[in-house]
């Protein structure tokens, strides 16, 4: 027996030399974006690097890798996908982690569960399968894992006995597993019946049959269909509740427009499964690789889903009063000490940086006003988004609604930068906004319930047009008054497009460039702007009175003029029709106040958005259904509004920090 001591002496050495090397304490890191979403209570979606290994040649691997990524950010979630490396598990892979595991391909061992501890203890790269993810997911508190298709129990398994590891760990780990059926080439009743063995809760999505991966339906019923991500998230919180400690398969059909393609795939599949029978070919080696489709999507609805649901239950964020949808922008300021002087490689001057953008200096303003608002917006996954996010985050604001992109997504955070001569003044701005193309119809409606438990929501133009409009159909329905800032003169005349419903718009704050753009747009005869003072107002004022004719739901216009102060514009309240909210009349109450004086002017840059924010937190105990709220609340609030834009002129800062709720009080 003397050899069995000695192996156990070897075993020991290796273990103490292991747990020197810090292999016991270090198997496992979170990507930092992963941890940061975790701990912040944001959602999470898993996705498995078999596909990325083993599911198509470089580069196409690495393409679709990071093209599904980006569909899970998309929709609002932050994606994670799983591997190991150097014997380390890596939830969540960097862009160069993926591009390496990708290039390297096949030659990556695949790990089930059963393969984890050989490849963490022999320091290998592994590829993990739907098991070992779902393992490891569940391991790192993650509920949501996106794959294409799971394996299941094989055809021919009464002589075979092959069922996949999928199945046995479904049974014994809490996680939700979004894919599109079980693999075509399977035995998909027995596999149904070996999952209700296991204690597995499946789901049909949108769908009464099991889909087949490669076809939207088979001969098989779903035990449950379900509709709704907000559904499926109940279900998983009530897994949850219950401590079933077994898993829930979300079953997405194939998009309907590539069941053709599918139908033709399933018949070459039956075709390989004769021949291979005849070749004795069995197990994995048959078992084809198919790529995600619209799972992606559907998993990281589930996930947003069942983040905000976990939010209310725990009251981790309550709802906002607020809702802003808009731009957050870094806005670069350099000023020459001179002329321009375009013989030299560079002019001395003053280069200034701040976090900008009409969206997000509403919110930061409201913020510091006492308010507590919901900004719904997108950075790049780059510095500048980090600068914006973490002063988002030192504020205490909430970063729920920001869209975060990736390292290789073709967009970054947005860039205005203002090139102005210091000698004459002249200026040339350089903007870089295509990120806000990102804020979809799709992500705002993951905001429905913020956006109708609301009093009022804002809009800024940066948002696109389809955006817009989906808030505005939301927010209308709802009955939730909407404030729009147009942003620029262009920005402007999105509230203009037929996308949009022109009752949803209940407040509106163009500075003059941007409501000659809207009255110009809207067919509205404009004309020269007088230069003196007193004719320039009543200009503005009869041009402000008649945007009510497109914007018929109109309760109130403030036009911004600069150092001529602002103009308020609302509809007579004896001559509207209180049932409808639309005035009869085109009599209207237009009040014009002068601006504060100002100290030393600094910047103007956020004067009309502070301006607009403190008007908006004066009138919010106030708001109530567009069709009840008073009409004088504007004209009432302007005062707060010119203290506070006073104090942003006065700031070398968009929206001064000397800015509270001081500045709201009569």
């Amino acid at each position: 027996m003397s050899w069995l001591f000695g192996a156990v002496f070897l075993v020991v050495l290796a273990l103490a030399e292991a747990a020197t090397h810090g292999l016991m304490g270090g198997a496992m890191v979170v990507k930092e974006e992963v941890s940061l979403a975790l701990k912040e209570g944001r959602p999470v979606v898993v996705l498995e690097s078999t596909i990325v290994a083993h599911g198509m040649p470089f580069p196409q691997n690495l393409e679709t890798a990071i093209a599904v990524e980006n569909v899970v950010r998309e929709y609002g979630a932050i994606p994670a996908t799983i591997a190991v490396l150097d014997g380390v598990v890596h939830i969540g892979l960097s862009v160069s982690e993926l591009e390496s595991l990708a290039r390297k391909g096949s030659s990556v061992n695949k790990a089930s569960r059963r393969d984890l501890a050989v490849a963490v203890g022999g320091n290998l790269d592994a590829a993990t399968t739907v098991s070992a993810t779902s393992l490891l997911a569940s391991r790192a508190g993650i509920d949501v894992f996106v794959t294409g298709g799971i394996g299941g129990v094989h055809r021919g398994f009464e002589s075979t006995m092959d069922v996949s590891a999928d199945l046995t760990e479904l049974g014994r780990t809490k996680i939700c597993v979004v894919s599109a059926g079980v693999k075509s080439i399977l035995d998909i009743p027995r596999t149904l019946e070996y999952l209700e063995t296991q204690g597995v809760t499946v789901i049909g999505y949108r769908t009464d049959t099991f889909p087949a991966f490669f076809t939207p339906k088979s001969n098989s019923v779903v035990p449950l269909r379900l509709d709704t991500p907000e559904q499926c998230a109940n279900v998983i919180l009530a897994n949850e509740l219950l401590d079933l400690q077994s898993g829930i398969l979300v079953a997405v059909p194939i998009p309907e427009e590539e069941a053709p393609e599918g139908d033709m795939v399933e018949s070459v599949i039956e075709a390989v499964l004769n021949e291979a029978k005849e070749q004795g070919i069995t197990g994995r080696d048959i078992t084809p690789f198919v790529l995600k489709r619209n799972n992606a999507k559907i998993g990281a609805q589930i996930a947003v889903a069942l983040s905000q649901r976990r939010a209310l239950k725990t009251n981790v964020e309550p709802r906002h009063p607020i809702v802003l949808f808009g731009g957050s922008i870094i806005d670069i300021s350099s000023r020459t000490l001179s002329s321009f002087n375009t013989k030299t490689k560079s002019n001395s001057g003053d280069v200034s940086l701040h976090n900008g953008g009409v969206g997000r200096n509403i919110a930061e303003a409201l913020t510091r006003l006492g308010e507590d608002p919901l900004l719904v917006s997108a950075v790049g996954q780059d510095e500048f988004g980090d600068l914006i996010l973490s002063q988002l985050k030192a504020l205490k604001m909430s970063t729920r609604g920001i869209l975060v992109g990736s390292q290789d997504h073709p967009v970054h955070t947005a860039v205005f930068n203002n090139m102005i001569e210091g000698a004459t003044g002249d200026s040339i701005a350089i903007a870089e906004t295509s990120i806000f193309d990102v804020i979809s119809s799709d992500y705002i409606s993951l905001f429905t319930d913020d956006i109708t438990s609301s009093q009022i929501v804002i809009l800024d133009g940066n948002v696109p047009v389809e955006a817009i409009g989906r808030v505005c159909d939301i927010a209308h329905s709802a009955q939730v008054p909407v404030w729009f800032e147009p942003a620029t003169a262009e920005k402007s005349k999105k509230a203009l497009h037929p996308r949009i419903n022109s009752n949803c718009i209940t407040y509106i704050s163009p500075n003059r460039e941007e409501l000659i753009s809207l009255a110009s747009a809207s067919g509205i005869p404009v004309g020269e702007a007088p230069e003196e003072p007193a004719s320039q107002i009543l200009f503005y004022k009869e041009l402000g009175e008649k945007l009510f004719l497109p914007f018929p739901s109109l309760r109130g216009v403030l036009v911004k003029l600069g150092k001529l102060g602002a103009l308020t514009i609302t509809p007579t309240t004896s001559l509207c029709n209180s049932a409808n909210g639309k005035c009869l009349s085109t009599t209207f109450s237009t009040e014009h106040f002068a601006a504060h004086e100002v100290g030393t002017l600094v910047d103007a840059t956020g004067a009309g958005d502070c301006m607009a924010a403190a008007i908006i937190a004066h009138m919010l105990p106030h708001l109530r259904h567009n069709t009840n709220t008073p009409y004088n609340l504007l004209p009432a609030a302007m005062q707060a509004g010119l203290r506070a834009a006073k104090l942003s002129v006065e700031s070398e800062y968009p929206v001064s920090h000397l800015l509270n709720s001081e500045v709201l009080r009569d």
